[in-house]
Parts: C-alpha cells; sequence; structure tokens
C-alpha cells in the first residue's frame, strides 16, 4: 500500500515490477517523465534507474523484487 510519496532511489542489480489492484500509482524516473497507473496496469523499472512512486490517495500494488533488497531504497 502507499499513501503519499516514497524517496528517490534506485536498485542496482534488479528490475523492479508494480501491478496495481487498487487507486492510481505515479512512477517519476529519472528523465523527468511520470508513469500513471491505474487497476490491473503493470509497469517494469529497470535496474540501476532512479524512480520514486507516490499516489494522491490510497493505492494498492504489489512490488516485485528481488528478496534481498534494501527495501528502504539506495539514494545514491
Amino acid at each position: 500500500m502507499i499513501n503519499g510519496e516514497f524517496h528517490w532511489h534506485k536498485h542496482d542489480d534488479c528490475d523492479e515490477l508494480f501491478y496495481v489492484l487498487e487507486g492510481e500509482l505515479f512512477i517519476d524516473l529519472e528523465n523527468n517523465e511520470t508513469v500513471s497507473l491505474k487497476p490491473g496496469e503493470i509497469f517494469t523499472i529497470p535496474a540501476n534507474t532512479m524512480h520514486r512512486t507516490r499516489s494522491n490517495e490510497r493505492t494498492v500494488n504489489i512490488c516485485f523484487e528481488k528478496a534481498n533488497i534494501n527495501i528502504k531504497g539506495d539514494n545514491s
């Protein structure tokens, strides 16, 4: 669940996939692009891509990534 915004970060050694169940998820990417996902939509963020997730209201999603990823993100 996301409600608000997460900080900018990247994952060095794996892609990250989001699947939205409820609400609308925004993913801001390092190239100034913003992806908007609604229920049933999927988006993959390639490894080493700076990004942040955010929502304007409660959003339920499933995030797929490696089990050993630091869920707080890497700000470097």
